[in-house]
């Protein structure tokens, strides 16, 4: 990558860490699309380790408060969904998946703008969970429709039990894609901790600006951002059917 190019990869993981602090979920929501412009080869692989670790960070300081009741009915739907997502991404022409891939972040962005929400039934979860194991494996953003199901729920108790199914399911794709020869471990691993730093520093800076900032004014402000990078993803993808 340019210097350029690399000082805005910089700044939009560090600004997806900054938001993710503020709502517990949209740092691949931010990332994913830019990243898919500017540097392909950080999604979906580098960009599931970096939620992976992101997530990791707040979920074990609140383990004891996860409900393992919504965390079995999210995995039921999830497990069954990632592997097909995985026989997917090796079958599907890439510039079919990208154009899918930014219709869905531009749903996402549309639900998640909107505060869409649904009643966490048994029912409601086990869809959300497949889902989110579907499109997080083949875009690395999987927590929307986990977020829209709990959108009226809040408290340590949700975010811990949603954080636990973002760690399971975000492992569960990584080795679907290392299944299907889609994950080369080794650039995965020096890409994510080179990436790291700046997801780190955002997340330090999101915690400590989340009671002096407007939250919400800062959320519209990426989701916008992410709207519209995600319709350039979809206009590129056209351009080249």
């Amino acid at each position: 990558m340019q210097p350029l190019e690399l000082a805005v990869v910089a700044g939009v993981l560090g600004a997806g860490a900054v938001l993710q602090s503020f709502t517990g979920f949209g740092f691949a929501l931010i990332v994913a699309p830019i990243a898919a412009l500017i540097a392909p080869d950080m999604v979906p692989g580098p960009l599931l380790a970096l939620t992976l670790l992101l997530t990791l960070s707040y979920t074990w300081q609140a383990r004891e408060m996860i409900d393992w009741r919504d965390f079995g009915y999210i995995m039921l739907g999830r497990l069954p969904l990632t592997l097909v997502a995985g026989y997917a991404i090796s079958r599907v022409d890439p510039v079919v998946m990208s154009l899918v891939f930014g219709l869905f972040l531009l749903g996402a962005v549309a639900v998640t703008w909107s505060r869409v929400s649904l009643s966490p039934s048994p029912a409601i979860l086990t869809i959300a969970g497949g889902l989110s194991g579907f499109f997080g494996t083949l875009t690395a953003v999987g927590a929307p429709p986990l977020a829209i199901a709990y959108q009226n729920r809040g408290g340590p108790q949700i975010r811990a039990t949603l954080g636990a199914n973002i760690i399971l399911g975000t492992i569960l794709s990584l080795c679907a894609l290392g299944a299907v020869g889609r994950i080369d471990w080794a650039p995965l691993a020096w890409k994510t901790a080179a990436a790291l730093p700046f997801v780190l520093c955002g997340s330090w800076i999101g915690r400590r600006l989340a009671d002096r900032v407007d939250g919400e004014l800062f959320r519209r402000i990426v989701l916008l951002v992410c709207a519209i990078s995600s319709a350039a993803v979809v206009i590129a993808a056209l351009w080249k059917l």
